[in-house]
C-alpha cells in the first residue's frame, strides 16, 4: 500500500497559508480511515512526520500504520511522563525466541554497552539477525527480558521508541519520490542532507543520475543500484541521528574501502550512539570496540577481537576460516 507525500515546496506553501486541503493522493487499496487521517494532517503536524520517519528507518514495519490510526483516534494527552531512551544501553536476559525446540536465541543474554560499536558475528544461522528482530519489536520472544537503559523495551511507546532506533537492513524501503524528498522526510535542511551524502562518499554517484536528488525512485527502487540505495539507507539513519543504530548484514556489501569510512565516520560520532553490527567481514569484526561471537543461538565469547583470538578457540578457528 502506497501514498503520495507532497513535495517540500507544496508542504512548504501549505503550512504558511494554514492550508487543510487534501495533500496526500489516495492509492489503490490504502486504508479509507488512514487516509482520511493523512489528508487532515500537514507536514507540521508532528506525530504524523515522526511515523513517516519509522516507517522508513524500521525497514517500512507495516504495523506503524496501526499506530497511526491508534494514536490519532485518541484525544491528545500530556506525555510528559512517558519513558524516553536516553543512553541506549541494551541487555538481552536469558532470551529464548523462535521455535522452542530449535531457537533462533536459545537463552541469550548479553549487554550492548553504551557509545559503543559492537559487532555480532557467527556462521549463517547462528541467531545474528533474531537480535534485530527482537529490537525493531518484530517479534516477541518466549521468555527472558530485553532491556534499554534498564527499561523493558515494551514499556516505551512504540512511536518514541522508534525515535531512538533505527536499522539498515538489506533491503531497505523507499518511497516512491524523490531522493531529496525522501532524505528531507529526515531532515528538512537540504544542505544538511547533501553534507552527509558527500560524507559518505555517495553525493557524486547521486548527482551522475540523470535527474541528481530530484531522481524519482520507483515502487521497488529498482531504477537505483544496490549501492546507492545501501548508502541512501545509511544516509536516513544518520540524519535521524537515534540514540540506537543497528546494521545487519550491510556492511560488508560495499568494497572495503566503504565500509572503513563509514566505521571511522562511527567511530568518531559514538559518544552519540550506540551502534549495533551484524557482520562476518573481517576489516568489520576488526574495528569493532567489542565483539559477540554467536553459534546456535548462543552468546559463546564476548570481548575485543584480540583479546577473543587468545581466549576463544571457537572464535579464534571461526575467524580463521572468514
Amino acid at each position: 500500500d502506497m501514498f503520495r507525500f507532497p513535495t517540500i515546496a507544496e508542504q512548504e506553501e501549505k503550512i504558511l497559508s494554514n492550508d487543510r486541503t487534501p495533500i496526500f493522493s489516495k492509492i489503490e487499496n490504502l486504508s479509507d480511515n488512514f487516509v482520511d487521517i493523512l489528508n487532515n494532517c500537514t507536514k507540521k503536524d508532528s506525530m504524523i512526520e515522526r511515523h513517516s520517519q519509522n516507517i522508513l528507518l524500521t525497514g517500512g514495519t507495516g504495523f506503524l500504520g496501526i499506530h497511526i490510526l491508534e494514536e490519532y483516534s485518541q484525544e491528545k494527552k500530556n506525555r510528559s511522563n512517558e519513558k524516553i531512551i536516553t543512553t541506549g544501553m541494551i541487555d538481552f536476559n536469558d532470551v529464548l525466541y523462535g521455535n522452542r525446540k530449535d531457537p533462533i536465541l536459545n537463552h541469550f543474554s548479553c549487554h550492548f554497552p553504551t557509545r559503543s560499536i559492537t559487532v555480532v558475528t557467527g556462521k549463517t544461522g547462528a541467531g545474528k539477525t533474531g537480535i534485530v528482530d527482537l529490537l525493531l519489536k518484530l517479534n516477541r520472544q518466549h521468555e527472558g527480558t530485553i532491556t534499554i537503559d534498564n527499561v523493558n523495551i515494551n514499556e516505551y511507546a512504540d512511536d518514541l521508541y522508534f525515535e531512538s532506533v533505527a536499522a539498515v537492513r538489506k533491503n531497505p524501503t523507499f518511497f516512491h519520490m524523490s531522493i531529496r524528498d525522501n532524505l528531507m522526510i529526515i531532515e528538512p535542511d537540504f544542505e544538511k542532507v547533501v553534507d552527509i551524502c558527500k560524507t559518505l562518499g555517495v553525493h557524486d554517484d547521486i548527482m551522475r543520475l540523470m535527474d541528481g536528488y530530484d531522481t524519482v525512485i520507483s515502487e521497488s527502487a529498482s531504477n537505483i543500484n544496490n549501492d546507492i540505495k545501501y548508502m541512501l539507507s545509511i544516509a536516513r539513519v544518520i540524519l535521524k541521528n537515534p540514540r540506537i543504530l543497528l546494521f545487519d548484514e550491510t556492511l560488508g556489501a560495499f568494497p572495503k574501502e566503504v565500509d572503513l569510512k563509514l566505521l571511522d565516520y562511527f567511530k568518531k560520532t559514538k559518544g552519540k550512539h550506540n551502534v549495533v553490527i551484524i557482520s562476518k567481514e573481517k576489516h568489520v569484526i576488526e574495528e569493532a570496540d567489542q565483539v559477540i561471537y554467536m553459534e546456535k543461538g548462543e552468546n559463546i565469547a564476548t570481548g575485543k577481537h584480540e583479546a577473543l583470538m587468545i581466549k576463544s578457540a571457537k572464535y579464534k578457528k571461526f575467524y580463521n576460516e572468514l
